[in-house]
């Protein structure tokens, strides 16, 4: 993955922000209601096992807020795969 891609890779993103603070994938799946299994995939960018992208961009604003990331550079991320 180029410098580029991992810029706008917005799994990358909330991953990296999600381990500087220490956070487990367990703790954001309580705090968002959402899966630990779809955090992960959200991380992994597995469209594969990931529903349709208005239920993504749901996850990603609550993925967001609830590592303290910004939602907005996370959507802005996922418009650009």
């Amino acid at each position: 993955m180029t410098k580029t891609d991992q810029m706008s890779s917005y799994g990358l993103y909330l991953q990296t922000v999600r381990v500087d603070k220490g956070i487990p994938i367990e703790k954001v799946a309580e705090e968002s209601r959402i899966r630990a299994e779809i955090l992960r995939s959200i991380e992994a960018e597995d469209h594969a096992n990931l529903p349709d992208d208005v239920f993504v961009k749901g996850f990603l604003r609550l993925f967001a807020t609830a590592i303290g990331a910004d939602p907005e550079e996370a959507l802005r991320r996922f418009a650009l795969r």
